[in-house]
């Protein structure tokens, strides 16, 4: 219901923007319903669904796609050609965030269900690039989201966001796989 609002309202009553910006406006938001969708049908059917991922699903919705699509400014500024270069890259940064987070959860899952992998470090596939894929995706995703409204707004989301993820989730999940995992990790 919520991404139909937002396409909705981005039909509607942002004729403002080149036709071009609004569908790319769609289209990363339609990306993080579906991640979101997949994260909780697929990925990790049996989790709960509590107050703090549904504040999340919440907040991340309306500061992901809601806020972008709100304050996206047009830029006459800019050529037509550079107007274009800027939505295709902020589509590729934006639809390979979303990549990037779902595949890498889906190569653990799948990898997880092999009972001689339990309660072993996954360290193959994207993991193997980064401790932390999924916030690499997620950097990913707002870059584009910012590149995309063309205002400060949604890059300072950005900012704070990637700011969180290392002054505070990075480092709590650090210290529980430390623990938990030893030397391995």
């Amino acid at each position: 219901l919520g991404f139909a609002t937002y396409a909705y309202y981005l039909k509607h009553y942002r004729n403002d923007l080149p036709t071009f910006q609004r569908q790319s406006l769609v289209i990363a938001g339609g990306g993080y319903v579906l991640r979101e969708f997949l994260s909780f049908v697929y990925i990790s059917p049996n989790k709960c669904l509590n107050n703090e991922d549904l504040f999340n699903v919440v907040i991340g919705s309306l500061l992901l796609y809601a806020l972008p699509a709100y304050v996206a400014k047009s830029n006459d500024k800019f050529s037509e050609t550079t107007n274009t270069v800027l939505n295709y890259s902020s589509l590729i940064l934006s639809i390979s965030g979303h990549l990037f987070n779902s595949f890498a959860e889906m190569q653990r899952k799948w990898w997880l269900q092999n009972e001689q992998n339990k309660d072993k470090v996954y360290t193959k596939g994207f993991f193997r690039l980064t401790r932390h894929p999924n916030y690499f995706g997620d950097v990913l995703i707002m870059s584009g989201w910012a590149l995309l409204s063309r205002d400060w707004k949604p890059v300072s989301i950005a900012l704070f966001t990637i700011y969180t993820f290392y002054t505070q989730y990075i480092p709590e999940i650090e210290d529980f796989m430390s623990k938990k995992f030893g030397q391995e990790w």
